[in-house]
């Protein structure tokens, strides 16, 4: 019984050290950058020692890989727990382009650490394409299913592709890459939704069957 207590103690512990570095880090890489920001720095934020990133994480490429994947969760977690599913498929296409244009422009300081690190380590490329991209995408499509007796499932499919693409373009890489009005491009953003949406009007009855 004491073996077994043990045990979960230093589970629990490893676990609440691990939080403690990955928001360190996050915190750091944001304000410093990630080259800036030293493994030392990140373990003094954290209260811990400087070693157990390495123990836990092998290098601060891959805590960089684990804080990814931390986010990337709890993105997908929040959109289907704050987000109700619209009663028609033209309101969701709007609501979700705004939601996305939205989380595009509040994780800009993390994507300005993580996309010039993706064109620099392979590996990274591969996890973000794998996790950020590809998971974001599948919770997508898992809300546009639930329409999926008005569309065929591949053009479900290009629309969940078209919502992470004006989310991108409007939400990150106009108002931070060119520098442009930040409420201009999410208003341009929703105005396109809504023209792209109303294609869907007539074949999107509500989920009660009704127009």
């Amino acid at each position: 019984m004491i073996a077994v207590h043990s045990t979960y103690k230093r589970k629990r512990n490893r676990a609440v050290r691990e939080r403690a570095l990955i928001l360190a880090a996050s915190r750091l890489f944001a304000s410093r950058g990630f080259e800036a920001t030293k493994t030392r720095e990140i373990a003094a934020l954290a209260g811990c020692a400087e070693g157990l990133i390495h123990r836990y994480f092998n290098s601060k490429s891959g805590l960089l890989m684990a804080l990814i994947r931390q986010r990337v969760s709890q993105e997908v977690i929040d959109l289907h727990e704050k987000l109700p599913v619209a009663a028609t498929l033209e309101a969701e296409i709007v609501q979700l382009v705004d939601w996305e244009t939205r989380r595009m422009w509040d994780e800009r300081e993390f994507l300005k650490v993580t996309l010039p690190r993706a064109f620099l380590d392979a590996r990274l490329g591969r996890l973000i394409t794998r996790t950020t991209l590809a998971r974001r995408a599948e919770a997508i499509r898992q809300r546009l299913n639930t329409f999926k007796e008005h569309l065929p499932q591949h053009e479900l499919d290009a629309v969940a592709e078209f919502v992470s693409a004006i989310a991108f373009v409007f939400g990150f890489s106009r108002p931070v890459i060119l520098r442009q009005n930040t409420e201009e491009n999410r208003h341009t953003a929703n105005v396109i939704a809504g023209i792209f949406a109303r294609r869907f009007r007539q074949s999107s009855p509500g989920r009660n069957g009704r127009n």
